[in-house]
């Protein structure tokens, strides 16, 4: 019994098919953009601890990309009211900017 080459073939451009529409599935779900345009993006911002003795208290501020903008928009999560004491706001806002600070990307 002997295999043809041929007969594979067509299985080669249905695989290929199947990537790029798979592809295009996760980049319109999720958002994705192209290595190229990643890297034309600006440097990442890391988070950081603003302490603030006005009426919301201290908060996280850093930076989400905004791809209407087109640029780097700036957020804030204060601290929740459930905690009342200084330490316990501390170690929120430390764990909180360091879950912000973890690198998460897709590269294509």
């Amino acid at each position: 019994m002997s295999i043809d080459n041929k007969d594979f073939s067509s299985l080669k451009g249905w695989h290929t098919s199947v990537t790029t529409s798979v592809n295009n599935a996760l980049i319109e779900n999720f958002k994705l953009v192209s290595k190229n345009e990643f890297q034309n993006m600006p440097k990442f911002k890391k988070a950081e601890i603003v302490r603030s003795k006005a009426n919301n208290g201290d908060y996280i501020k850093f930076y989400i990309w905004d791809v209407q903008l087109n640029d780097l928009a700036r957020k804030r999560i204060y601290v929740p009211s459930k905690y009342k004491t200084d330490s316990e706001k501390k170690a929120f806002l430390k764990d909180r900017k360091n879950q912000i600070n973890k690198p998460y990307f897709f590269v294509m």
